[in-house]
């Protein structure tokens, strides 16, 4: 019987457990599905959501011990805050060896964690991907195959408050994935950034504009703006074409006829859970991409947190 294990089950954790109670594949069966949280709280809350789908009539397993989960599992997903991931990674590898790993961005705080688990997972020897899930959207996954490889000029994100230092990694993970390039730098305009408390005691958050470039040329724009009311939009130019994106409703090319542009919640990733499961296969970005994609954003971050020139120290982010 194939098993998936969960440390972390906060409210993201929660999420990821509804998706994998929705599985009901005949090539899969019946799931032994083990939840890990400190908090007991935590477990009550995602078992009462588990058991709110659990189409697949799977079995769940909650503790505070790592020591109560299997030897082996077919997937690992750890889904704790950024401060604890790699304590929570090396608990749960004491006593389970994954087939696979799904790890929850922002992925560490710590610049020297990158290196400590790449070398982790190199010794397992297993795939790992960050659940930087734009990557597997339909939306996104249908404009991927419209660029069909086309270079994009300009991708400019825009809005009100959407957590520049928590969110930004998936716009840069989102465009990376649709435009097949690599954004190979990124500056925190210092006019504009403005530093306060995140609702995650222990980390901050900013308002902004971050811009950069990509390896072919193109310009990265993400903006998080201090003001109310204004939705999240996402403009696209690639060769004569701009793309109006409305996330999770529409699509417009060249401002003509609007299109539905399908987003998926924490809780429908289902279909791409399978596809690990089945295929050991996943558009998410890989851990070696996403790590990257961090540093380059942390460097920016740091320059706001800590001053020019302290770019590699602790990003307070998660």
């Amino acid at each position: 019987m194939a098993n998936i294990v969960i440390s972390g089950c906060g409210n993201i954790g929660s999420r990821l457990l509804q998706s994998v109670s929705n599985i009901d594949d005949p090539d899969i069966g019946t799931l032994d599905i083990y939840g890990i949280d400190p908090f007991q709280s935590s477990l009550d809350m995602s078992t009462e959501r588990f058991h709110q789908e659990n189409k697949g009539g799977h079995n769940l397993h909650m503790s505070i011990e790592n020591s109560d989960l299997p030897s082996e599992t077919d997937l690992l997903i750890v889904s704790v805050d950024a401060a604890n991931r790699l304590a929570a990674l090396t608990a749960v590898l004491e006593h389970c060896k994954p087939k696979a790993i799904i790890l929850e961005k922002i992925l560490f705080n710590k610049f020297e964690e990158f290196d400590t688990v790449q070398t982790i997972l190199d010794e397992l020897g297993v795939p790992c991907w960050v659940n930087c899930s734009r990557n597997i959207w339909p939306g996104y996954q249908s404009l991927k195959e419209t660029l069909n490889g086309k270079p994009v000029k300009s991708y400019i994100v825009s809005g009100s408050d959407w957590g520049l230092g928590c969110n930004a990694i998936h716009f840069i993970a989102a465009l990376e994935y649709v435009a097949g390039d690599t954004v190979t730098s990124l500056e925190m305009d210092q006019d504009t950034a403005l530093i306060r408390k995140s609702k995650r005691a222990g980390y901050k958050e900013v308002t902004g504009t971050l811009r950069g470039i990509t390896a072919s040329g193109g310009t990265i724009s993400l903006s998080s703006l201090p003001v109310e009311g204004q939705a999240i939009s996402v403009v696209l130019e690639a060769g004569d074409d701009s793309y109006e994106i409305a996330e999770g409703k529409t699509i417009a090319l060249n401002g003509g006829d609007k299109d539905p542009f399908p987003m998926l919640y924490t809780s429908q990733l289902t279909a791409p859970l399978v596809k690990i499961l089945k295929e050991g296969q996943s558009d998410l970005p890989s851990y070696t991409q996403s790590v990257h994609q961090h540093k380059i954003l942390f460097k920016a971050l740091n320059d706001v947190f800590y001053g020019v020139g302290n770019s590699e120290v602790q990003c307070p982010v998660t």
